[in-house]
């Protein structure tokens, strides 16, 4: 029997109750021929972006020609099973990070994106404005439009929402659903009382009614 002490509680999640045994029964035994594959670094390596890879134990032992026993026994010496779960968690953080970088790329694409469109729409607008030139509407694409409001969509979708504000709701308090009319904000009173208030945006209603007149233009010229 080997003097190595295993505590048998912190065998891998993944072992089987038959690899345990197994394990256990190679320890007892003396470890016969462990020196020799602990003797090739490179085998050793290999086995474990096998298991990294997901093939079982069995697997590894079939690939690598070496007993089973001494697979399980590598796995729990070198901690696999918490490696491989480190290494996951840590490209997990990796791929949580890198979409955060992704969706700041679309909000900025997508302002960008909205800001041309208002210059296009500002520019033909003051040109009627000045000359009173009913051509300048004939020439103004009014497909834009649509993508303008899709764009203001998405961003309301896309935007990350206040985590302070939403970490300061009290959680204790009885929740109620209220649906308020467009262009309305929630402000809050006092501890018991809240007021209902329009929201203060003239300049975005203000191109909105534009655009929405530039439509109905173009619409009665197309019909006339």
């Amino acid at each position: 029997m080997s003097d190595l002490i295993i505590d048998y509680k912190k065998f891998p999640p993944d072992f089987t109750d038959q690899l345990k045994n197994k394990v256990i029964k190679f320890i007892d035994n003396g470890m016969v021929g462990l020196s020799k594959v602990l003797q090739d670094e490179f085998k050793i390596q290999k086995m474990f972006e096998l298991y990294l890879n997901g093939n079982s134990y069995d697997l590894i032992a079939l690939k690598a020609n070496v007993d089973v026993a001494i697979v399980g026994f590598l796995s729990y010496k070198y901690g696999w099973f918490n490696k491989k779960e480190e290494m996951i968690k840590e490209l997990m953080n990796n791929v949580s990070e890198k979409m955060k970088i992704v969706k700041l790329k679309q909000l900025n694409f997508i302002a960008d994106a909205i800001l041309t469109i208002q210059k296009y729409y500002h520019h033909k607008i003051d040109l009627y404005e000045l000359t009173n030139n009913e051509e300048i509407l004939d020439e103004t694409s009014l497909d834009w439009i649509k993508i303008y409001f899709k764009f203001l969509d998405i961003v309301s979708k896309l935007e990350p929402k206040d985590k302070e504000e939403a970490n300061t709701t009290n959680k204790s308090l009885p929740q109620i659903n209220i649906q308020l009319p467009l262009n309305t904000q929630i402000e809050k009173i006092s501890d018991s009382s809240i007021a209902i208030k329009p929201i203060d945006n003239t300049e975005d209603k203000a191109l909105e009614e534009i655009l929405k007149t530039l439509c109905e233009i173009k619409e009665k010229q197309s019909s006339s």
